[in-house]
């Protein structure tokens, strides 16, 4: 179990980062009042179960939650996160899941633990990425921003299609790699969908991609396709954390799929060897998952272990001539990205997802859970996203050098 003091937490983070303490993760700054009297400070929450959490970070612990409907008070913001009110509850709360409220008042937990509140506002919009949502036993009607219906294309091979966003729900059929779908709706980190031949539900949204077929060329990474690594998963939950007891396999995922999102922002095509916390592919199937992508480069996200206090960022490459190049690129955007953490340089690495490879690869340990600073700033949202972009950069220097020598 994580046991965090969120105060005593956000004071080691402010340290980590070189803070004063009224800048931690929490504590308002004359800043952060100002912009938030100037916002809408007011939201209403539109998934179905939103979880309030102690930090702005998908790995911090969940203090509260609040129901579809509640509206809560903003107080300040980080990054995608609000800090929220509610009644006696105060925390964090992802922004993709509120929006401004006209009316209504803040409501405060019931005995059930949850935020109750007035009825929910007709076409909530909960628009996200990622592979698990919380399940609902209502029927769910939500939008795509703007309405608008995207094609995409599915990543994975036999992918369930559900009767709705969670894996809770009954699977309605299959889709395989390569099948066109039509998005046309969102729910938390599910994606609706319907196909030509008429199988409609629900996908986890890591499996679906979208393709750049028809727009302006000029970027390194536009129609390339990345197979993205997220180490361990299942009943394998790599390093656990000294201090905080992080589960390696839990961050490994959240930077992977941050780093899907960065990388669909630039124009690459995304394919993940897993979606979801409980899969374990073996190393081989992840091998294959790589070799029948058709792909441009494989990356295999990790997080380190040591029995000494070792500290920062490693980045492996088996092949000198296939493999290497793609480490310095990334391995240079690591370095100067401003994550907190030291690069410590290129090294060889014999390991298996990266040996028996035939695309370019790397295996990236992004910090030492066995060390409690690189833990703390692991931990957070801020490090993971800052690492997915650094390493999204990266590939994009790799394909850009490619493209001049070719």
């Amino acid at each position: 179990m994580i046991r965090v003091f969120l105060v005593a937490a956000a004071c080691c983070l402010a340290a980590v980062l070189g803070l004063p303490a009224d800048a931690a993760p929490g504590a308002e700054s004359p800043a952060s009042a100002n912009s938030a009297s100037a916002a809408v400070s007011r939201y209403t929450v539109t998934a179905d179960i939103l979880n309030v959490r102690g930090e702005p970070s998908l790995t911090a612990p969940v203090i509260g939650k609040l129901k579809q409907g509640a509206v809560v008070e903003k107080l300040e913001e980080s990054g995608e996160w609000f800090r929220v009110r509610a009644g006696e509850l105060t925390g964090w709360a992802h922004s993709d899941y509120l929006q401004p409220a006209d009316d209504g008042t803040v409501t405060g937990p019931d005995e059930d633990g949850l935020t109750d509140a007035a009825p929910p506002p007709s076409n909530p919009k909960a628009i996200g990425r990622g592979i698990r949502g919380t399940a609902s036993r209502k029927p769910v009607e939500t939008e795509t921003a703007d309405n608008a219906v995207r094609t995409g294309h599915v990543l994975g091979d036999a992918v369930r299609v559900r009767t709705g966003p969670g894996t809770d729900y009954e699977i309605e059929g299959h889709l395989n790699r390569g099948d066109r779908v039509s998005v046309i709706a969102s729910e938390g980190e599910w994606y609706r969908i319907e196909t030509e031949s008429g199988l409609a539900g629900w996908i986890a949204a890591a499996y679906i991609g979208f393709r750049t077929d028809g727009e302006p060329a000029g970027d390194a990474l536009r129609g390339r396709v990345i197979v993205v690594d997220p180490g361990h998963g299942g009943n394998d939950s790599g390093t656990i954390g000294t201090t905080y007891g992080t589960y390696e396999k839990t961050l490994n995922l959240s930077t992977a799929l941050l780093l899907k999102r960065e990388l669909e922002l630039r124009g690459a095509v995304v394919v993940m060897t897993r979606a979801a916390d409980e899969e374990k592919p073996s190393l081989q199937e992840r091998v294959e998952i790589a070799a029948r992508s058709g792909g441009d480069a494989f990356v295999s996200i990790h997080y380190n272990s040591a029995e000494t206090k070792a500290s920062g960022i490693l980045t492996f490459y088996y092949s000198a001539g296939k493999d290497k190049p793609l480490a310095a690129a990334i391995e240079h955007r690591l370095a100067e990205g401003g994550l907190g953490l030291d690069s410590n340089g290129i090294s060889f690495g014999n390991f298996h997802v990266v040996r028996e490879n035939s695309l370019p690869a790397v295996l990236l340990e992004l910090g030492f859970l066995t060390n409690e600073r690189d833990e703390g700033l692991a931990r957070t949202e801020s490090y993971q996203l800052a690492a997915a972009r650094a390493i999204a950069q990266g590939l994009e220097d790799y394909f850009a050098s490619q493209e001049e020598r070719s």
